[in-house]
Order: structure tokens, then sequence, then C-alpha cells
């Protein structure tokens, strides 16, 4: 049986709070440090989870409006571009712009109807992939901390 929206909104909400708070507990010395994420630092990560979430947002709202549901994405362009544009700012900025995307995103998820999630399988597709992306670089950043071992 497939999760409802209800549970998958609750799931993102739990998984994301979890991944900030584990992200505001990394000293901003070790901010760029490699290696977190294959050669990417916390600070990268955090700068693509951020546009990620933007992007999430601006795709709902374009679903909304009749959008093209089928977008591809090249990933590793999108992720390099992400990471790339937020290179300049510090620490802080680029926690700070992940929390406001976050928000945003999660906002977004209040604007899904019934009607919509019943005719476009894609809202939940994304949340879940989503909340996926957010459960996976926890578990980075805690093998990265060493507050767990990877499998």
């Amino acid at each position: 049986m497939a999760d409802s929206w209800d549970d998958l909104r609750e799931r993102f909400a739990i998984v994301s709070a979890d991944f900030l708070a584990l992200a505001s507990q990394v000293n901003a010395a070790r901010a760029d440090e490699p290696g977190v994420c294959g050669h990417w630092s916390v600070k990268e990560m955090i700068a693509h989870m951020a546009a990620w979430d933007w992007e999430g947002e601006r795709y709902f709202r374009e679903l909304h409006a009749g959008g093209d549901e089928n977008r591809r994405y090249n990933v590793a362009d999108f992720n390099a571009a992400a990471v790339e544009e937020r290179r300049g700012q510090s620490w802080e900025e680029t926690l700070d712009e992940l929390r406001r995307a976050n928000m945003t995103f999660a906002a977004s998820l209040a604007t899904v109807s019934a009607g919509d999630r019943e005719t476009d399988t894609h809202y939940a597709s994304w949340l879940r992939a989503v909340t996926g992306h957010y459960e996976e670089h926890t578990a980075q950043i805690r093998a990265w901390l060493g507050e767990e071992k990877t499998a």
C-alpha cells in the first residue's frame, strides 16, 4: 500500500529536520573539508541540496500551471552549477539558504490538492526522492563525523 500524502509530508518534515539539526552541528572550520559525499565538502553538499529544494518548489508551481511533468535533468550538470553558484557564500550563508529553501519547499507541499495528487503522481514521486536525498546525505554526514558506520 502506498504511503498517504500526509505520511509522506510527515516523513519529509522529520528527515529534513534531522538533517538540518545535524548540519548545524558541523564546525564552520570543517565545512570546506572534502570527502563527505565523494569529493564534495559538507558545504558543497548543502549548496546542492538547497538548489534541489528550490527546484522542487519551482517544479510544483509549474505542475500546477500545467507544465511539463516529464522534465529530465542532467543531474551532474545541475549539481555542478548549484555548487558553483554558491561557492562564494560562507558556511552560515549556505546553511541559511538551505533552511529557507527547505521551508519554501515544505510550504509548497501544502499547495498540492487531493485532486492534484490523484491525477499526477509526479508530486509524490518528487517528495519521495527529496526525502531519500535528505536520508542519504544525513548518513554521509554522520559517517564523516564518525557518528555511524556506513554499510
